[in-house]
């Protein structure tokens, strides 16, 4: 849902949208209170978040500070829905959980540089023979 507020749409569509996360997060931050004693992190990001989208005493910002707040916190969200309950429950988990997401992404993001420097130097390549041959 906060993926939605990114598009264009009528104020009331943005105001269901303010009570849907602010409702299933208020809810989700109960589990994780009974849940993770020893992962606070979440907890202080989901409080943070219900205080953002609250449709009681809501926040207004410019849109660009919306669309940047929809983003970061549908992401965390998303990551949220697939973090294992179990993995919560052991102190320390998502720390080490987030640790092991960075490095896979940071491996991910080397192999996509070297690729991307190939078809760079693949592509001048292929520009130069076709100035020579078929230049003026």
């Amino acid at each position: 849902m906060a993926f939605g507020g990114l598009f264009q749409l009528p104020i009331e569509v943005y105001t269901i949208i303010r009570w849907i996360i602010f409702c299933s997060c208020g809810l989700a931050l109960f589990d994780y209170i009974k849940l993770s004693n020893n992962n606070r992190n979440i907890v202080i990001i989901l409080c943070v978040i219900v205080l953002i989208y609250n449709p009681l005493i809501p926040f207004y910002l410019s849109r660009d500070y919306w669309v940047t707040v929809d983003v970061v916190a549908g992401s965390f969200l998303l990551w949220l829905s697939f973090v294992p309950i179990q993995t919560l429950k052991t102190p320390g988990a998502v720390e080490e959980l987030v640790e092991n997401n960075a490095k896979a992404v940071d491996n991910s993001l080397d192999k996509l540089m070297i690729i991307m420097l190939k078809g760079c130097v693949l592509s001048f390549i292929a520009y130069f023979i076709v100035q020579l041959f078929f230049g003026k």
